[in-house]
């Protein structure tokens, strides 16, 4: 069961699973809000990391325009040029260009 809510509910796409077995056990779902701009920034760097995949930066740019932090423009044009830059890259580096390249385009971005 836990397995299924952390795919279901993954902490990319802002949730936290909580759960406890046995007798008066529970299942909690909590949806992370970001109250402050200090509270977004350091999410985004816990979830961005050093490497990232293509499909965790989608839900990650799928989540910011959900949260009206980003406009459906903006993670357009970051979701191509993250995507873009990397066709040439060789898979083993491709991971932490993308971390990189994402950082820095919303850093940019949501400061700017």
């Amino acid at each position: 069961i836990n397995y299924v809510l952390e795919t279901r509910f993954p902490f990319e796409r802002g949730y936290l699973v909580e759960s406890r077995r046995g007798g008066g056990g529970y299942i909690r779902i909590i949806r992370i809000d970001w109250r402050t701009e200090e509270d977004l920034f350091a999410e985004l760097s816990l979830l961005i990391g050093e490497k990232i995949s293509a499909p965790k930066a989608e839900e990650l740019l799928g989540r910011l325009v959900e949260g009206r932090i980003l406009s459906a423009r903006e993670a357009a044009l970051i979701r191509a040029l993250v995507e873009q830059s990397l066709t040439e890259v060789a898979s083993e580096t491709e991971q932490a260009l993308r971390a990189t390249l994402l950082w820095n385009l919303l850093i940019v971005t949501l400061r700017g």
